[in-house]
């Protein structure tokens, strides 16, 4: 039988009220709060999937598990980041992200009976060389493609990737 994590971490369909992964998010409570208070870079490296050479976090920093995000080098996070990784999220190298920025990864079923059962899944998020700004807010498999300024407030759901920049909700291309 397939555990919820294992359907978790397979993009399929799951429940998240399960032991196991009630575990893992205590175990991320845990480490967010140490490294919340105390900024240490060996609590981050152990709360999170891979954290790149000279990339930085500013607490706070908010995760649901901590295990699916990778941080590539030179990159920085601003205070306030929210990074729902039920499903990965992948922030490249020399990537900036502004202050209170998020990117959720978590769906819900259209289905009704769906929703009330519980049931949840998620959409991978990646961000390479880009640079949301503050209180952007990407969800469901957001990809801001190489060099692309996202705008203050900026909510994206899809690919933001061939014009020189976005703004807006939804977000529209913009030098």
């Amino acid at each position: 039988m397939t555990s919820q994590k294992e359907r978790m971490l397979a993009g399929e369909l799951y429940i998240a009220d399960d032991p196991e992964l009630a575990a893992d998010l205590r175990r991320a409570t845990e480490l967010m709060s140490s490294f919340n208070t105390g900024g240490s870079r060996a609590v981050l490296a152990s709360l999170l999937g891979s954290l790149g050479e000279g990339a930085e976090v500013r607490p706070p920093l908010h995760v649901d598990y901590g295990y699916q995000v990778t941080i590539g080098r030179g990159t920085f996070l601003n205070f306030g980041a929210v990074l729902l990784d039920v499903a990965p999220i992948t922030i490249g190298a020399d990537v900036q992200i502004g202050p209170n920025v998020q990117l959720l990864t978590p769906t819900h079923p259209l289905d009704p009976a769906l929703r009330r059962a519980r049931w949840e899944a998620a959409k991978p998020s990646a961000t390479r060389p880009a640079w949301p700004r503050s209180s952007e807010t990407g969800a469901g498999a957001p990809r801001a493609g190489p060099r692309r300024p996202l705008s203050h407030r900026t909510t994206t759901g899809s690919s933001v990737r061939s014009s020189p920049g976005a703004a807006g909700s939804p977000p529209h291309p913009c030098r």
